[in-house]
């Protein structure tokens, strides 16, 4: 399409818009609905503008809800738009003309000039309503002016920020908002990579912008804080922000008040923004809800517990399907608990969301039989679990603190800013919702399993025997303990799954020049339920930090048989493992069994555990972990005050504990120290041994924090030396 042509649309757009927003800027409540009134929706609806292409495609969401609203995107070719999309654009638009889709833009017209072919004109012509100016002017009905957003855009655009952080590498620590960040932009995929800051910042502020139009200014403050402190972190505000705008304005504005559509991390995610202590990382940053309990969280068990569990079903692999089956059973169902929730029936909730569960399960069935006999594409995703819950003012209802939702939604959403929002109660956010025509939405929650083809596996032995016995000895309590922080701690779980799912989740599969051996050998690997086996093999590892298996294998068959931790136990001879052995006294030959061995991601990361989760990781029944161990011995080293053979023995000791947690920076500390206290001893040839180390270690990290530790390396080696030179 023309240029001139496409910007005299983004005229009228602007002015279409800009006419009902004046129209409507005396009401008291705002309603979304007004600005695509063309729409025409029904309920069920929901949106479709994931950051990743590799999501749910929208054709996927047609078994659950009358309309889709399709956000479409200005992709250079038709190719990218399949990719994206899951189908070419004259399907898509079959579809828009059936009433299944609507079709609005996500940028203005203008940014469509020059796409190859000009293969978006077909939809073009109908002229969509724009996303980002329809946002905006309903942020200034909220706001009644746009100065607050304005200031933002200022700090994104005139900042470079870090993304992760230099300390937190040379400690040998993982961030996992750093993680979180990665998996939200690969659209929770295995398909993990770091992608320029620049597509970082702008979908951080497109979530900044929906924030600010749904009037929550206070929250945007605590990202300027984010950005303002130091250098900044982007893959933390970028987070944060996804997370906010999942929860508080996506459901208005990209929904267009119909059911959101959210994957369960983000759920996780809130979770663990509700019980951060980052005041302590960030001095300035105040949480006011600091004394919430966990399970107040709004997306918490508690509240889930009125809708549907997870169910786990197969999904469309193409978009022809759609003609084969009506799919009106669990789009009636949906519909009929939109309106209990719009009408706040809470007697009758129990009944509908039974009625919508069997709906999905029948759905499920059906499209299952679709999927006999298709190839599975690598970019559709052909398993999902899906989840139900609330969010707005029907949580209200439940419970006997008519503001529980509200605290809880500031517990998922994590702090906010005492000194931004002056508290009478929290009735700011409840002034904010009665702006709004709708105050209350149903959250449709997802998993994508990708291509692990769980819905095969049904209760999967994957345990060596169901009468097992724990051992009753230190490790097994150094186990529960990390099972508690698993239970309470919703980022490791979100790590751990991320890791796991960018291991394993293309599935296992054998390949062979003789193709029958590879046909065989895959069938037997579904058969014994391989890849769910290998999932909690390494779930295992990750957790405990050892994952066992053991090996079955005969003249025809083979098997593989997932043993937990708590059960097993190596018996070493002269440093080497010779066998293991159960609680029961069984052995098994070390040929027998399959081991993982690494270090629990909770053990190396309790550093930064310790500092965000205090309340959560230090509790009486602690075991000696090797951060404990480390305090311990600096209390031994003053115990041992000028007793420089113990110190030195207790130094050496702590080394070998930060090689284990890869902790560079207190490693370099302790090398230096050694050295000092051989210069005291009158060995500088040991003391430059243990310096010359220390500089070796200090080149491999970045820090500012081990720039000032190789500054004291440096000036104790040119003292050693011209001590030792006279």
């Amino acid at each position: 399409m023309e240029l001139e042509d496409l910007r005299e649309m983004d005229k009228k757009e602007q002015e279409r818009v800009s006419n009902i927003a004046k129209k409507h800027e005396h009401d008291e409540k705002i309603d979304i609905n007004l600005f695509y009134k063309d729409f025409n929706l029904d309920d069920p609806h929901t949106s479709y503008n994931p950051i990743s292409s590799v999501d749910l495609k929208p054709f996927q969401l047609a078994p659950f809800f009358k309309n889709v609203v399709l956000d479409i995107k200005p992709l250079h070719s038709e190719d990218e738009f399949k990719r994206y999309y899951g189908m070419g654009v004259e399907k898509c638009y079959e579809l828009k003309k059936e009433g299944l889709f609507k079709f609005r833009l996500s940028n203005n017209y203008i940014d469509y000039h020059n796409l190859d072919n000009d293969y978006l004109d077909l939809i073009l012509h109908d002229k969509p309503p724009v996303s980002n100016v329809i946002n905006r002017a309903h942020g200034i009905l909220i706001n009644k002016d746009d100065s607050s957003i304005n200031y933002l855009f200022h700090l994104i655009g005139s900042n470079e920020f870090d993304f992760g952080n230099f300390i937190l590498n040379d400690l040998g620590l993982s961030d996992p908002y750093m993680i979180s960040a990665f998996d939200i932009m690969a659209g929770h995929s295995y398909d993990i990579k770091k992608i320029d800051d620049s597509i970082y910042k702008s979908v951080m502020a497109n979530n900044f912008t929906k924030l600010w139009a749904c009037g929550y200014n206070e929250i945007n403050e605590l990202f300027k804080l984010l950005l303002g402190t130091g250098n900044g972190r982007l893959d933390w505000a970028f987070v944060f922000s996804n997370v906010y705008a999942n929860i508080l304005s996506n459901p208005i504005l990209d929904s267009i008040n119909g059911t959101q559509m959210m994957h369960s991390r983000v759920k996780y995610l809130a979770k663990d923004m509700s019980i951060q202590r980052l005041d302590h990382v960030f001095p300035d940053l105040k949480n006011p809800a600091n004394n919430l309990e966990f399970d107040d969280s709004i997306l918490s068990s508690d509240k889930l517990n009125i809708m549907t569990k997870a169910i786990d079903m197969p999904t469309l692999l193409n978009s022809d399907d759609l003609d084969d089956f009506d799919f009106k059973g669990a789009i009636n169902a949906l519909k009929t608990l939109e309106s209990i929730i719009d009408d706040k029936r809470i007697d009758e909730i129990t009944g509908a969301t039974q009625d919508l569960q069997n709906e999905l399960i029948s759905v499920g069935n059906i499209v299952k039989d679709l999927q006999e006999g298709k190839v599975r594409k690598k970019s559709i995703l052909s398993n999902v679990s899906w989840g139900l819950s609330s969010v707005g003012v029907f949580g209200s209802l439940f419970g006997d603190n008519p503001y529980n939702w509200i605290f809880g939604l500031m517990g998922a959403g994590g702090f906010l800013l005492d000194s931004a929002i002056k508290f009478d109660g929290i009735d700011w956010i409840l002034d904010k919702l009665n702006k709004f025509h709708k105050d209350s939405h149903l959250i449709y929650m997802y998993d994508n399993y990708d291509k692990l083809k769980f819905n095969d596996l049904k209760n999967p032995q994957i345990t060596l025997k169901h009468n097992l016995t724990k051992y009753d000895d230190n490790l097994t309590r150094t186990y529960e303990y990390y099972e508690y922080l698993y239970e309470n701690i919703p980022s490791i779980k979100v790590w751990i799954d991320i890791m796991v799912q960018n291991l394993i989740a293309g599935g296992s599969k054998v390949e062979s020049d003789n193709p029958q051996i590879a046909f065989e050998l895959n069938k037997m690997n579904k058969e014994i339920s391989l890849d769910l086996k290998l999932k909690k093999l390494l779930h295992d590892q990750f957790l405990y930090g050892s994952g066992y298996s053991i090996k079955k294998i005969n003249k025809t068959k083979y098997d593989l048989q997932v043993i937990s931790p708590h059960y097993v136990r190596s018996i070493n001879e002269s440093g080497e493992i010779k066998n293991y052995v159960l609680k029961d006294g069984e052995k098994i030959e070390c040929e027998d069994i399959f081991c993982l061995n690494r270090l629990s991601i909770i053990e190396k990361n309790m550093l930064l555990l310790d500092t965000y989760y205090p309340e959560i990781t230090k509790i009486e029944s602690r075991p000696t972990l090797i951060r404990d161990q480390l305090e311990i011995n600096e209390k031994l080293v003053k115990d041992n005050y000028k007793n420089y053979d113990m110190i030195i023995k207790i130094f050496k000791e702590s080394v070998e504990l930060c090689r284990q947690l890869d902790d560079r920076i207190h490693e370099i500390d302790l090398l230096n120290k050694i050295g000092l206290c051989y210069i005291i001893k009158g060995r500088p040839d040991m003391a430059i041994n243990y310096l010359n180390d220390a500089y070796i270690l200090a080149q491999s990290c970045m820090s500012d924090e081990t720039k000032k530790l190789n500054d004291e390396t440096l000036k104790m080696l040119e003292d050693v030396k011209s001590l030792f030179n006279n």
